[in-house]
């Protein structure tokens, strides 16, 4: 028996949705890209894929470092192996990636990794979603090593592109060295992939009937 035509679209959304759903939507979230050969190097923007230094009246490049002990105090964040420190050289940068392709209000997951480095003083980093802020990260330089903290958030595409901002504030730490970033990903969350694909097949099935209703 052949299927039905909506059986065959639902059927197409279930496997789009088991294997597209949770493909991240960021450019290089672990910093692998470019290699920086070494313990950290220093890059101007063009240089790192898919991000940007946009911290007004600041052209220092982005630094990213090699996840070690003898760079960081610590080891990498769990399967990373480089990371971006917000403080570049003597200034607390603003690093941003512009997301596109993203349904306008859906649900996604936000989540990235923050690193405490020991010896910098007090840090902060705040992180926004287009103009909505999402979390403050902040450390208080006095662990004895670096430590990890995993964010995971709920964000909602207010447009079919976002910008994802990680901005270092300075709150009187040392401005040279500190607000580790890693590990950051964007993925749609599954209730709003399957609300999605009910819709697709809503808009589906109401073709069909019209189809039939002018046959008829």
């Amino acid at each position: 028996m052949k299927p039905s035509i909506p059986a065959v679209i639902l059927a197409t959304i279930l496997v789009g949705t088991s294997s597209a759903a949770y493909a991240n939507f960021v450019v290089n979230g672990n910093f692998d890209n470019p290699d920086v050969h070494g313990a950290y190097n220093f890059f101007s923007n063009g240089q790192v894929q898919g991000w940007t230094n946009t911290k007004p009246l600041n052209n220092d490049g982005i630094e990213i470092d090699a996840g070690n002990i003898a760079t960081l105090g610590g080891a990498a964040y769990p399967g990373t192996t480089q990371s971006v420190e917000l403080n570049g050289l003597t200034t607390f940068d603003w690093l941003s990636q512009t997301i596109s392709g993203l349904a306008v209000g859906a649900h996604y997951t936000l989540s990235w990794a923050y690193g405490d480095r020991p010896g910098y003083g007090a840090q902060r980093t705040d992180v926004y979603f287009g103009s909505t802020f999402v979390a403050t990260n902040t450390s208080t330089g006095a662990e004895s090593g670096l430590t990890w903290t995993f964010n995971s958030f709920d964000v909602i595409a207010l447009d079919s592109s976002e910008t994802l901002t990680f901005k270092a504030i300075n709150v009187g730490g040392a401005a040279d060295g500190g607000n580790e970033i890693t590990a950051v990903s964007l993925v749609p969350e599954p209730a709003s992939t399957a609300v999605f694909g009910l819709g697709l097949l809503g808009v589906a099935m109401s073709r069909r009937r019209k189809a039939a209703h002018h046959k008829g």
